[in-house]
């Protein structure tokens, strides 16, 4: 039996013919994985879906469990909070909304997907091990745009970039979690991603610009002058 490749392995190594047929086990095996489950998946039915010989399924992968590990490698690289890529032609709201909108878009489309993905985190050292380093890796976007905010003036220059990245990323991930995977709360998603974007761009004291939406102008008024509390007279 020849070596399996590593799940994550660059497909330099392999020939062209290889890489189709990886491919191929690739996009099979995530097509079993969201019908049927991980437990209930079987590599003869990935073999099957493939079109390739049962035998030759371990030419490429050792288990079901290395493929699956595989296609979760591969379906990361499709999310990435690029909040720090977009053209400085937008204001930094329009920004925050477009990374935002990428990510609703990528998360809904994938949500079987993300679904395996968060099971799996719970019993595999090494998908949580790359689930921890993906997270990471989007939160590395969001704090390269906090930073350029903070660069402009934007954004208060006291705030931990850090920090706040994990905070704004981490209710992204949850809240299109629990709105699309443990239950379905029916949320109108063109409003649940602006309303999102709203709450991200009040946290990071952005201030909505003329070409922004009407729905954020709020956050350009100056906040109401604050309430004089009356003193509380102790009960005799």
């Amino acid at each position: 039996m020849s070596q399996s490749p590593s799940p994550y392995a660059d497909d330099r190594v392999l020939s062209a013919k290889a890489v189709r047929t990886r491919r191929r086990l690739l996009d099979a095996a995530r097509k079993v994985f969201e019908r049927d489950g991980f437990l209930k998946a079987r590599v003869v039915d990935i073999a099957k879906e493939a079109s390739v010989s049962h035998g030759s399924f371990y030419t490429y992968y050792e288990s079901k469990q290395q493929i699956f590990r595989a296609v979760v490698a591969d379906f990361t690289q499709l999310y990435v909070y690029d909040l720090g890529r977009h053209s400085d032609e937008l204001t930094p709201i329009q920004q925050v909304e477009a990374g935002n909108r990428k990510f609703y878009q990528t998360y809904l489309a994938n949500r079987r997907m993300f679904e395996l993905y968060e099971e799996a985190a719970s019993y595999d050292t090494e998908v949580r091990e790359h689930r921890i380093a993906g997270r990471k890796n989007a939160e590395g976007g969001v704090r390269k745009a906090i930073e350029r905010f903070q660069s402009l003036g934007l954004t208060p220059a006291d705030l931990d970039a850090e920090i706040a990245a994990s905070c704004l990323a981490a209710m992204a991930t949850h809240s299109f979690y629990s709105w699309h995977i443990r239950e379905e709360r029916g949320y109108d998603t063109e409003l649940a991603l602006r309303t999102m974007t709203y709450l991200w761009a009040a946290s990071l004291g952005l201030r909505a610009e003329p070409e922004d939406d009407a729905f954020y102008q709020s956050l350009a008024r100056p906040a109401p002058a604050t309430r004089t509390r009356k003193k509380r007279t102790p009960a005799s």
